[in-house]
């Protein structure tokens, strides 16, 4: 450990003390020490500690007392210390240690003032410090009651505390519907704290989750005009850049920065490969895209690797790929109909017609799924059912150029085209 780590965790330690006394008055962040603020924590961690010590040897006239306060002000300065080096930094504030250390300091002060109090005194001083201790637990307890009360605390005293934001956000984003809640915390964020880098990056993060990719890429720009070489943000940028509806003509440049910045992070080569199919180099696709599997094969690699071996006509390879995206996401609507559409390549009705209505029960407005189904029934035999299927379609896609003309050619055409394959 090196004397700036030593420093920091003394500091976290010593401030773990003062919060103990006064959690509802004391900062509950993990921020680091910086100016006035923290000069006076530490002075007042120092005069704990000072107290403390002094107790102990005012003690030494009795042996019983000087035992109890010898014990309690060695065991509060140890919990201290080993508390504020194990509590980790993020979402978790220091101030979560209160719940530990309170007790013991406010049990360590009744001790001693039990051992100075004036004998006339020592009854009706014990029960003060008994109601205070119980005054100040009542007054933090909607504070220390859970991390998220502790960060709205800080963020309410500290509205431009960034990485309070950040943390925030992070926690109410696993709530049940948290998504919104947490894009606002993201949102106050970046209005108070135009310049915090961190802000742009979780609100480019929550928006690539919520496949709002144009806005994702637009604050992950954000976040590079701050800081060029973060990585995270770069990946960030890649992913929204190489997921837009219309190929973006940054999206490789930026894929190929991604990678050069997080040469391990999967998303940035999978978005490599993605920019690169784009441009139709699919060799250097699938190379990208092997990459990224090797470090981790995840649901969106496994689609664009059915959607390569398709249109190399590797349909074993399609297959292979496919069942391995449904055993990372067997529900998922992508990876449903590419089961459709291998089968459907391969001559299996059942199975294909089954996976385009389960991608259909999932997105009931999956227009190739719908396309590909009438198709399907229609090359079968089943003309009722095709005819059916279109005109759900042009219910909801009306006037569909290629579905009317299904529709009008469906006793007279064998086999139509059918939709491409989604990744």
């Amino acid at each position: 450990m090196n004397p700036s780590q030593t420093w920091f965790l003394a500091w976290r330690a010593l401030v773990l003390l003062v919060e103990a006394l006064a959690p509802w008055a004391a900062p509950l962040d993990v921020a680091r020490p910086s100016g006035d603020a923290a000069m006076v924590q530490l002075l007042a961690g120092w005069l704990g500690l000072t107290l403390l010590v002094v107790v102990c040897v005012r003690a030494l006239e009795q042996t019983r007392l000087r035992s109890l306060l010898a014990a309690l002000a060695t065991l509060t300065v140890i919990a201290a210390a080993v508390t504020g080096w194990a509590l980790p930094r993020g979402e978790l504030p220091l101030g979560y240690g209160v719940r530990w250390m309170g007790p013991l300091v406010w049990l360590t002060l009744l001790a001693a003032v039990r051992r100075l109090s004036p004998p006339s005194w020592k009854n009706g001083a014990t029960v003060g410090w008994a109601m205070l201790a119980l005054v100040t637990a009542a007054l933090s307890f909607p504070r220390l009651r859970s991390p998220e009360a502790m960060w709205r605390s800080v963020v309410a005293r500290r509205p431009d505390h960034a990485e309070a934001q950040v943390i925030l956000a992070r926690i109410v984003g696993r709530q049940r519907d948290g998504a919104a809640k947490a894009l606002a915390v993201l949102d106050r964020c970046v209005r108070l704290s135009p310049r915090a880098r961190p802000c742009w990056t979780a609100r480019a993060q929550r928006r690539v989750d919520a496949a709002e990719y144009a806005a994702a890429a637009q604050d992950a720009q954000r976040a590079l005009a701050i800081d060029d070489d973060d990585a995270p943000s770069a990946v960030l940028r890649a992913v929204a850049l190489t997921r837009l509806p219309v190929a973006s003509p940054e999206a490789e440049g930026a894929a190929r920065r991604a990678v050069e910045l997080a040469p391990d992070d999967a998303r940035a080569t999978l978005a490599l490969a993605m920019a690169l199919d784009a441009r139709g180099d699919a060799e250097g696709a699938r190379a990208a895209l092997r990459r990224s599997i090797e470090r981790s094969p995840t649901l969106d690699a496994r689609l664009l690797e059915t959607t390569l071996a398709l249109r190399a006509t590797d349909v074993a390879g399609a297959r292979r790929a496919v069942m391995a995206a449904l055993a990372l996401g067997p529900d998922d609507p992508r990876a449903t109909y590419n089961l459709g559409v291998v089968a459907q390549r391969e001559g299996r009705y059942n199975e294909a017609r089954e996976a385009y209505l389960k991608t259909l029960r999932r997105e009931p407005r999956h227009y190739s799924a719908r396309y590909n189904l009438a198709v399907l029934t229609k090359d079968a035999g089943v003309a009722g059912e095709a005819r059916h299927h279109l005109e759900l379609l042009l219910r909801q896609y009306p006037g569909d150029r290629a579905a009317v003309q299904l529709l009008a050619q469906l006793e007279h055409v064998d086999q139509a085209p059918s939709g491409g394959v989604q990744r």
